[in-house]
């Protein structure tokens, strides 16, 4: 298997240690996991400006969706979960000012699943989305360059980062080998 996910397997590690092999607190973690996404869903739509009931039955349809069966109940779907928690967050604490945590956020997004990857593209559309004051387009190209790059280059740098640890650690880009 060509995935690289060091978060992933620390808590699985983490639940072994714990409670050995029964499943149920493998099951537990990914529940509560899931609450925890959900629960971030809806403060991240109550700072992007949805009225808090809006926000209430995204969270709750995404909460009870039978689309997230499989993420939940089975023990493999934590990548997902904990990727969806290192994204939602993120883009969280990037929206209220955080942008140390929404940094580490994305840098745990990216160790537990790939799909992390689209954050920084998710800010920038929030960041359209909630008319984030910008500098005329007529101002000069270095100030609107520093400008994003203040904003945006921390994300780069750490997929930059990330990208090169998991080359050296799984030898390159090649997809995973898939068996027949």
């Amino acid at each position: 298997d060509r995935r690289y996910r060091p978060l992933v397997a620390v808590t699985y590690v983490l639940n072994y240690v714990i409670g050995g092999p029964n499943p149920v607190g493998y099951h537990l973690v990914n529940l509560l996991l899931h609450a925890g996404v959900s629960g971030l869903l809806y403060v991240v739509g109550v700072e992007l400006g949805w009225t808090a009931g809006a926000a209430l039955v995204a969270a709750g349809l995404f909460a009870v969706h039978p689309l997230h069966t499989e993420a939940v109940a089975w023990v493999v779907g934590r990548p997902e979960l904990l990727m969806a928690l290192g994204v939602l967050g993120s883009l969280w604490f990037a929206i209220t000012g955080h942008r140390w945590w929404s940094l580490a956020a994305f840098t745990l997004g990216l160790f537990s699943k790939e799909q992390a990857i689209v954050v920084p593209a998710l800010l920038l559309l929030a960041d359209l989305c909630r008319r984030v004051p910008r500098p005329s387009p007529l101002a000069p190209l270095t100030t609107l360059l520093r400008k994003g790059l203040t904003r945006y280059g921390g994300y780069g740098l750490i997929l930059g980062a990330y990208l090169g640890v998991r080359m050296a650690v799984l030898g390159g880009f090649q997809p995973p080998p898939y068996p027949f």
